[in-house]
C-alpha cells in the first residue's frame, strides 16, 4: 500500500493542488484552503503602522484553520488548558507566542510521524501576509472592513457585543472562504516578528520578518477592542512569552520557512 504521504505528494506535483492534505489530523482540525494570489495589504484609513498599503504576491497555496484553535483542541495536545474563559469549543487563551509555536511545532512531529504530513510543509502559525490574504478572503475577496462583512456585528465578537468574554468558534459569519473569526474572539498571535521599520520595506513575494525582536505580531481584534480594532488591516503586537485572556492563535498548514 503508498503510504498516505506519497499519494498526497503525487497529488502535488501532478496536479499542482491537493484537495485536503489536512484530513486525518489526529485533532480533528478543520482547514480551509486559500489558493496562491496577490492583494493589496494595509489600509490607507488606519493607523499610522498600516501603511504603506502595498501589493503582496503568496507564491503557494496554504491550508488555513477553519477556526481559532479551541481549548479542547490545545488541551488534547498539550496536555492542559490555561483558558480564563473555559469551554471546549471556546477559543483558547492565555498562550503566548511561544506557547503557540511550540503547540504547531508537536503537532508537525505528529502528524509527520504518522505519514500524513505533505512534503516540505508544517503546521505552523501564518505569517501576517498569509494572514491577512485569508482574512481579507484570498481571490475571493469583496473588499470588506472586516473579515467577511462591513457589518461588524455579523461577523466580529466586539467589546459591544461580547458582554466581557469569549464564545465558541464559529458563531459568527465566516468570510468569503469560509474561515471563522478571523475579526475578533481573540487576537492571533502571527510567525512575524515585529520591527516597526519592516512592514514599509518588506518583500513583495511571501514577506515574513523571520529576525527575533522583542515583539511579535498579533492581528484581528478581540472580545474586548473596538470595532475599528477588529479591522483585517489593524496591527499590534506584544512580548512573545506574554498572556492574556485576549489572545489565542491560529494553524495553518503551509511550506517550512527556511
Amino acid at each position: 500500500m503508498v503510504a498516505l504521504a506519497t499519494l498526497a505528494t503525487l497529488a502535488w506535483t501532478v496536479n499542482a493542488q491537493v484537495t485536503d492534505p489536512t484530513v486525518g489530523n489526529i485533532l480533528g482540525m478543520q482547514f480551509v484552503e486559500v489558493p496562491a494570489g496577490s492583494f493589496r495589504m494595509g489600509s490607507n484609513d488606519g493607523e499610522p503602522d498600516e501603511k504603506p498599503v502595498h501589493e503582496v504576491r503568496i507564491s503557494h497555496p496554504f491550508w488555513m484553520g477553519k477556526h481559532e484553535v479551541t481549548q479542547a483542541e490545545y488541551e488534547k495536545l498539550a496536555g492542559k488548558n490555561p483558558s480564563r474563559f473555559k469551554g471546549t469549543r471556546n477559543p483558547v487563551e492565555m498562550v503566548s507566542w511561544n506557547d503557540a509555536v511550540a503547540f504547531c511545532e508537536k503537532l508537525t512531529e505528529r502528524e509527520r510521524s504518522s505519514g500524513r504530513l505533505l512534503a516540505g510543509y508544517a503546521y505552523r502559525l501564518p505569517t501576517e501576509a498569509e494572514w491577512e490574504y485569508a482574512a481579507r478572503g484570498g481571490a475571493k475577496s469583496r473588499g470588506t472592513k472586516y473579515s467577511g462583512s462591513d457589518n461588524v456585528d455579523k461577523v466580529v465578537w466586539h467589546i459591544s457585543n461580547s458582554g466581557g468574554k469569549t464564545y465558541p468558534v464559529g458563531q459568527k459569519k465566516g468570510n468569503e472562504l469560509g474561515i471563522f473569526d478571523m475579526s475578533g474572539n481573540v487576537f492571533e498571535w502571527c510567525l512575524d516578528w515585529h520591527d516597526a521599520g519592516y512592514y514599509g520595506k518588506s518583500p513583495r513575494v511571501d514577506p515574513a520578518n523571520t529576525v527575533s525582536a522583542s515583539s511579535c505580531v498579533i492581528r484581528g481584534g478581540c472580545w474586548m477592542t473596538s470595532a475599528r480594532n477588529c479591522r483585517v488591516a489593524d496591527r499590534y503586537w506584544n512580548g512573545p512569552g506574554f498572556t492574556s485572556d485576549c489572545i489565542g492563535f491560529r494553524v495553518c498548514l503551509a511550506p517550512v520557512r527556511r
